[in-house]
């Protein structure tokens, strides 16, 4: 997949080409003689070369489980690279819970998970709304996604509520011997780069349209809405209507006020159009290339050491 979502940032930094159809079907993998696994990105039959006038979304392509939600709700927002590259995020997902490969393959036992059933089942429009609750924060992407990874539900570490995967490299623990941990780690990493971007300004993360910047109360505290950035405020004021409380008027103010883009008047209420202005563009793709980049070096050396060994 690394090898995959480099493809893509290449051909739309180079050629100004988007895919707009990341799936399963588009998707190959080979070994090489050496043992390297290597991603091939096919079937450009949906690829469009957006122009400069291009800013509304005229028709809907992809794959049920791996559109963008943009796409699922043809909103009025360019189309951009980070369509194809939260796509991809999707499609890691969909191997982490049905398997990399056909020895993976969940048996009947297993039928009873609930899986991804909901990407796929639905209206585009009801798929959308599943995709908006799971990405949205890292929690939910946790408790709805990266739960259902080949072995995390029979990981010991995991039972209980557990995020991180501390069996012993011998254990018979699935989720980690078979890399469904550095799997989890690695999507949650790109979820967090793309939705909730840490260089960027509030108003870039989420999922949901964002309600207007919080109104004071009379005794000077704000007033924190239903939304995204409302959940965002709340975490720096738990008691947002007592000044007196030490995350109160202080912490709320220290927390907008160290928020260096959030007045920019670039920015509107919805966190995809602000995510698809060049500049917040640029950070997300470095941001996501380095990453996977990093991780495709790693197993790769991994891969070679392993070779070695034997």
């Amino acid at each position: 997949m690394a090898d995959v979502m480099i493809t893509l940032l290449t051909i739309s930094d180079n050629c100004g080409i988007l895919h707009r159809d990341i799936s399963s079907n588009n998707i190959m993998f080979t070994r090489d003689d050496n043992g390297m696994v290597r991603g091939f990105l096919n079937d450009f039959d949906c690829a469009i070369k957006p122009s400069a006038d291009r800013k509304v979304r005229t028709t809907m392509t992809g794959t049920l489980p791996f559109m963008s939600i943009s796409n699922l709700e043809a909103q009025d927002v360019p189309q951009t690279i980070l369509n194809d590259l939260e796509s991809c995020i999707y499609h890691m997902c969909w191997f982490g819970v049905e398997g990399v490969c056909s020895s993976h393959e969940r048996g009947p036992a297993d039928d009873g998970l609930p899986h991804l059933d909901k990407w796929r089942k639905g209206t585009p429009r009801e798929v959308a709304n599943v995709k908006k609750l799971h990405m949205r924060a890292d929690d939910t992407f946790q408790s709805n996604v990266t739960s259902l990874f080949i072995g995390a539900g029979t990981c010991p570490m995991l039972r209980g509520g557990g995020l991180i995967c501390k069996c012993d490299d011998g254990s018979d623990c699935d989720y980690k011997r078979l890399g469904y941990d550095r799997l989890a780690s690695l999507a949650c990493r790109l979820r967090e780069a793309l939705f909730e971007n840490r260089k960027l300004s509030r108003k870039c993360w989420g999922t949901y349209v964002q309600e207007p910047v919080p109104k004071p109360f009379a005794d000077g505290t704000r007033q924190f809405l239903v939304g995204d950035v409302g959940d965002i405020f709340a975490r720096y004021a738990s008691k947002r209507n007592k000044a007196s409380d030490h995350v109160g008027k202080q912490g709320v103010e220290d927390a907008i006020a160290a928020d260096k883009g959030y007045e920019d008047p670039d920015y509107g209420r919805d966190p995809f159009a602000n995510r698809a202005l060049q500049k917040c563009r640029d950070v997300i793709t470095l941001d996501i290339f380095r990453i996977v980049a990093s991780e495709r070096d790693k197993a790769l050396a991994n891969i070679a050491e392993q070779a070695e060994s034997k």
